[in-house]
């Protein structure tokens, strides 16, 4: 009876709230019977299916990663503003780690070197005049001589 007690008070008190220090905020979320879940006036569509299910937000102010059991299953961009993670902290969440996605690559680092020359046309290797005479050539292949 004593652990049933001690298991009453735990589930009685308050989550402790977490200040917020800046960055990424994550909180757990269960799906309801809907799947329809909503978090600061955001409503994220997740399916009936996946009811009951706890799914946690890594949020900060770009964008927005829902994943399940470690598994990210939906990105979308982020409508949160400073108030809106400090709240989330507050509010049952906790400092986030990186993000479940590697950042984005810029393009200077894509962008090609200084050797090699970039052109908006990329050949295609056939020509008007090549291509109709391959036609050509196929249809005289089909007709008897």
């Amino acid at each position: 009876m004593q652990a049933v007690d001690a298991v009453r008070e735990e589930a009685d008190s308050p989550v402790a709230a977490v200040v917020y220090q800046g960055g990424p905020v994550e909180v757990d979320r269960v799906v309801p019977a809907s799947g329809n879940l909503a978090v600061r006036g955001k409503q994220f569509w997740l399916g009936p299916a996946h009811a009951g299910v706890t799914v946690t937000f890594w949020a900060d102010w770009d964008v927005i990663h829902l994943s399940i059991a470690g598994a990210r299953v939906k990105t979308v961009r982020s409508h949160l503003s400073t108030t809106d993670l400090a709240a989330l902290a507050a509010t049952g969440g906790r400092p986030a780690g990186p993000s479940p996605l590697p950042p984005a690559q810029h393009w200077n680092s894509i962008a090609p070197s200084p050797r090699e020359v970039w052109s908006p046309w990329v050949p295609t290797g056939c020509s008007p005049q090549r291509s109709s005479l391959v036609g050509a050539s196929a249809s005289a292949s089909k007709t008897p001589h």
